[in-house]
């Protein structure tokens, strides 16, 4: 029993000792966001105002970036709304329509990317029933 403590104690302490050196690597990418994650960030930041594909409170997401035909511009919206407004004319023309300022978020690109892509490729699922003969 004492052998089998002290083997899963060595284990945690070598894991644990790898773990700090890898967070002084510079040479590791970010992990790749995907989908799904698009689609969690997308629930839990953007959905109490926002649909993907529809108006609601705020405007819809999907084609966000083609209506503002600057991705850097967008992004700062994203991230300090107030300071994008008082110099972006887009950015202004949409608190005049909206009459409220979101809040801003503290999002990485990627992250941002993949909330767009969620909502830009957002639809229904097709039926892939088999429909039999009547």
């Amino acid at each position: 029993m004492m052998r089998n403590v002290f083997f899963v104690l060595l284990i945690v302490l070598v894991s644990c000792n790898n773990a700090e050196d890898k967070k002084y690597e510079t040479t590791q990418q970010a992990p790749a966001i995907s989908a799904v994650d698009g689609e969690r960030l997308f629930k839990s930041q953007c959905a109490s105002c926002h649909k993907p594909d529809k108006d609601f409170t705020g405007p819809a997401i999907k084609g966000s970036l083609e209506r503002w035909g600057d991705k850097k511009a967008l992004y700062e919206f994203i991230r300090r709304p107030w300071l994008s407004i008082s110099k972006n004319s887009y950015a202004k023309k949409l608190f005049t329509k909206w009459k409220s300022v979101m809040t801003g978020f503290n999002l990485s690109d990627k992250e941002i990317d993949a909330i767009l892509a969620y909502c830009d490729f957002y639809g229904p699922v097709p039926d892939n029933k088999i429909k039999s003969n009547p």
